[in-house]
């Protein structure tokens, strides 16, 4: 008799995972006479002892059968993983001759879910100085499947200035549950605000978004403000000057806009000398100086140079250095003025009582200026006239004084006399012409009558000699002379 065809009842089936186990029927086409031997092999991308399990690589079917039936338990090992398959292939039997199907193909379709990518926590803060700081990622489970993510980053730190990412994807090998991705901090030495880096998960394959796709992190600043003060103490401008810009420096440029206070004093008047940027100072953000403009106002007035007193006050974002004060000198740039007398001479008479002498600047001068006069002539103190000061003052803001000289009327008869003033020099101011001024003092006193008196006679001729005796009815200033 022909032996017996073995074969599969069908060539593949398909299992859930969840099924626990599935029957894979061997058949024979008559019935055995005695009992038949056939050799199993399996292979495929499940893997027996993890995705399944097959008892015996060998299967019997007893005499008097027409087949048998083969248990094989299928594993639901909860990892997400594609759908798998193993084949069953039957090797040369002992007691029968092989038929078709000889292979059978199982599939289990996977049914886990899918296991969820999330990071670890959704913030975390580090000081900039830190260096670096790792973010962790994970699965909810582990998956037969690597899976993988992009990494986007925002936030209020500059990507590639504040920080820079080890990654911008991210991979877990099939079998693990974690990874991580690294942040280098740039330690940028400004003072600057907390600044936030937000990592956000994307795009994952193999895997769900988790419940902390997104992570925030503060940078916390660590670094001290700048400090800020003039970059001299000192400067000097003529009153000519277009514009004068005083410096203030940082010590580092700062993240924030720096205000700056100032006070205004010095001798030199606002408006009248010098026009000045208003208080507060800004030095922008990322800048390490700013200027205070001052505009000297240049006039004609002769004056004594002038301060602008620049002091600082208490900066925000920033910290108040040395020097904190600033002096400007603004330099007069006039000319002096001349001194000199009105006129080079006067005529007055005695009984007048009263000269006046005028002494005058060609331009106002800002400042007191002191004129040294010197007295000469034949008119004599006290009794021609009170004494005359040796200075007088041209008052700031005039460009005149009077010198008032009282004259004294003696009733003499007496020669013309004069007073001579001159202008010795001046602070503040230069000797004109005309600097000699004269004054002559014309008398209006009569002349005395002139009488003689001769003694009582009657005379002899034995009395020798007679004396007339001459007489004026006032005194006189000068000599009398009478002819006879």
């Amino acid at each position: 008799d022909p032996l017996p065809t073995v074969r599969f009842d069908v060539g593949a089936r398909a299992v859930a995972e969840s099924v626990g186990s599935t029957i894979v029927s061997i058949i024979l086409d008559t019935v055995a006479g005695t009992d038949i031997t056939v050799p199993l092999t399996n292979s495929g991308t499940a893997t027996n002892g993890s995705d399944y399990t097959l008892a015996s690589n060998t299967v019997v079917i007893p005499a008097g059968s027409t087949g048998a039936d083969l248990t094989v338990a299928i594993i639901d090992d909860l990892v997400d993983e594609p759908d798998e398959s193993f084949t069953l292939a039957l090797g040369a039997p002992v007691g029968a001759q092989l038929g078709t199907p000889s292979t059978h193909e199982v599939t289990i379709s996977d049914n886990d879910i899918p296991p969820s990518l999330r990071f670890t926590q959704a913030t975390a803060s580090v000081g900039e100085s830190g260096g670096t700081i790792t973010l962790d990622i994970e699965l909810t489970s582990p998956s037969a499947q690597e899976v993988s993510a992009s990494v986007t980053f925002f936030g209020t730190a500059e990507l590639g200035t504040d920080y820079s990412p080890s990654t911008t994807s991210v991979s877990i090998p099939a079998g693990l549950l974690t990874t991580s991705l690294t942040l280098t901090l740039q330690d940028d030495g400004l003072d600057e605000p907390s600044e936030s880096i937000v990592a956000v998960l994307e795009n994952p394959v193999g895997a769900a978004l988790g419940t902390i796709p997104v992570q925030t992190v503060t940078v916390l600043d660590d670094d001290d403000p700048p400090t800020v003060a003039f970059a001299a103490a000192t400067s000097l401008a003529g009153e000519s000057a277009a514009e004068v810009a005083v410096m203030l420096t940082l010590t580092a440029p700062s993240a924030f806009d720096v205000l700056v206070p100032y006070t205004i004093g010095g001798t030199a008047s606002p408006v009248l000398d010098f026009g000045i940027d208003a208080s507060p100072l800004t030095i922008p953000a990322g800048m390490t100086s700013a200027t205070i403009r001052i505009t000297p106002v240049a006039d004609a007035l002769s004056e004594l140079d002038e301060t602008v007193q620049l002091t600082l006050g208490a900066p925000t974002h920033a910290v108040l250095g040395a020097p904190s004060a600033h002096t400007l000198t603004i330099q007069d740039e006039s000319d002096l003025p001349t001194v000199f007398f009105e006129v080079p001479a006067q005529d007055r008479l005695e009984g007048s009582g009263l000269a006046t002498v005028m002494v005058r600047l060609s331009t106002l001068s800002a400042i007191d200026v002191n004129v040294a006069i010197a007295r000469s002539g034949t008119a004599q103190v006290p009794a021609d006239h009170a004494p005359i000061p040796s200075t007088v003052t041209i008052p700031a803001g005039s460009d005149q004084t009077t010198i008032t000289i009282p004259i004294v009327d003696d009733l003499l008869d007496e020669a013309d006399e004069t007073i001579i003033l001159e202008i010795l020099g001046a602070d503040e101011a230069v000797r004109g012409t005309p600097d000699t001024h004269v004054t002559t003092i014309l008398d209006d006193d009569a002349e005395p009558l002139a009488s003689i008196i001769a003694p009582p006679g009657p005379f002899t001729e034995s009395d020798g000699a007679l004396t007339l005796t001459i007489t004026l009815d006032a005194p006189s200033g000068r000599t009398v002379t009478l002819p006879f």
